[in-house]
């Protein structure tokens, strides 16, 4: 029986030695069958007889038969395999040198180890093969092949789980960092739906200069003082606009202030003592995204630097979609539920900066709601929490509104709604809470 090798006439990765000892393992006892699929599938194995042969024996366990020798042999005969896998002389060497099968876990390790190696083979392939063709963008055809390494490598080999292993994988996230809720900062927000999650997609929305961006870029500063790493992807403002932003909030001085050359000495001191020498930070700023594929290669690039717990952007109508759709109201729903995946795949808290569509100008009450969201209901529908933007003082300014927001909570898919109240410094661009900041 010859295997296959590679273009280049070397064998790929496998370990015959490995397949043949997990087989023999449940032939000679099939109580380990179950250990060995917590690990592997047929697809792992290199030869394709033992692919077949362990295939015929979850097939046999699936009927509540046992895959011993006998039934084994009887079934691959049943169903035309037994001469192409070798026989029964072949299936009886499979238990030589066998005393027990309490390594099958291990031997089932080498042989998905191997598998995997093969997997980032052909993933490589692939990705040669995307570059002569040149029908795919250098970003989507990379982030393709990272995400094919990425399923390759943490995939389960089953993907069936049950009640009692979600419910206590759920709870012991829970007691760790990777499940904690993500605090916003913002405490009256952070008391209503216990922060933002990881997997969750956030909508924060809001009619032009209203203050989405510095909303969300608070929540990313605050996250990133408490040690996670926060990625804001900004589609619309430079990395000066935001830096301007950090700037004035860092020193309380507003940004004009550097820009027109009238900070003082003083002022320029407070720059230093907020970035010291050799202070890094956990807040990353990256401004060339323009596809969700390409701000999922950036997600994994920050979590280089660390645990990445959100990822902004800013904003969701200038994302471009992978691919031309009929509509814009069809490309914005791809976009958005692309968005959801993303916080799924990537285990990020994923906000979504959005525009308002025109219809609050047009009424009495001019607050928004969440059928204001610009461009399509799957918006709404997709996301796991809508945080609606409102600044009265914008329409009819009076000494009792002044420098107050509203921050209307409109969907919240694990808890209750309603409507907040947040303190706007305009002359730095900044939200806080009205008792304290963060």
């Amino acid at each position: 029986m010859q295997e296959p090798a590679s273009s280049e006439d070397r064998p790929v990765p496998h370990s015959i030695d490995a397949e043949k000892a997990v087989l023999g393992a449940v032939l000679l006892d099939v109580e380990v069958l179950p250990l060995a699929v917590t690990v592997i599938h047929p697809a792992d194995f290199f030869r394709q007889a033992h692919a077949t042969v362990f295939g015929c024996m979850l097939d046999l366990q699936a009927r509540s038969l046992a895959p011993d020798f006998v039934m084994l042999k009887d079934e691959l005969a049943r169903i035309g395999k037994l001469d192409e896998v070798g026989g029964p002389a072949y299936l009886s060497s499979l238990v030589d040198g066998m005393p027990h099968g309490s390594h099958v876990a291990q031997h089932a390790g080498i042989v998905r180890e191997k598998a995997r190696l093969r997997t980032a083979m052909a993933v490589a392939n692939r990705l040669i093969a995307q570059a002569y063709e040149q029908e795919t963008t250098a970003a989507q055809a990379v982030e393709r092949a990272v995400r094919d390494l990425s399923l390759a490598i943490e995939a389960p080999a089953g993907g069936l789980v049950s009640e009692r292993d979600a419910v206590l994988t759920y709870l012991g996230d829970l007691g760790s960092e990777k499940g904690a809720p993500i605090m916003t900062g913002y405490l009256d927000l952070d008391a209503l739906v216990g922060g933002i999650r990881p997997g969750d997609l956030v909508i924060v929305a809001a009619r032009p200069s209203v203050g989405k961006t510095s909303l969300a870029l608070g929540i990313a500063r605050h996250v990133a003082d408490k040690g996670r790493v926060a990625l804001f992807c900004s589609l619309e403002m430079s990395l000066g606009g935001l830096a301007s932003r950090l700037l004035a909030w860092r020193t309380g001085v507003p940004s004009a202030r550097f820009e027109r050359n009238e900070a003082t000495q003083e002022e320029y001191g407070r720059v230093a003592s907020a970035f010291p020498d050799g202070a890094v930070g956990a807040l990353r700023l990256e401004a060339t995204a323009r596809t969700v594929t390409e701000i999922g290669a950036w997600c994994r690039r920050a979590r280089q630097d660390g645990d990445l717990a959100v990822c902004v952007v800013d904003y969701l109508q200038l994302l471009l979609p992978e691919r031309k759709r009929d509509s814009d109201e069809a490309e914005i729903a791809a976009v958005t539920y692309a968005l959801k995946r993303l916080a799924i795949d990537q285990h990020v808290a994923v906000i979504a900066l959005s525009q308002l569509n025109r219809a609050p100008e047009t009424r009495r009450d001019k607050r928004p709601r969440p059928s204001d969201l610009r461009g399509s209901g799957s918006i709404e529908q997709a996301c796991d929490l809508a945080l609606l933007l409102y600044r009265e003082e914008m329409h009819k300014p009076t000494e009792e509104n002044a420098g107050i927001a509203e921050l209307i909570v409109a969907k919240n898919r694990n808890g209750p709604v309603g409507v907040l109240r947040l303190q706007f410094t305009k002359e730095l661009a900044l939200f806080r809470s009205l008792d304290r900041m963060f």
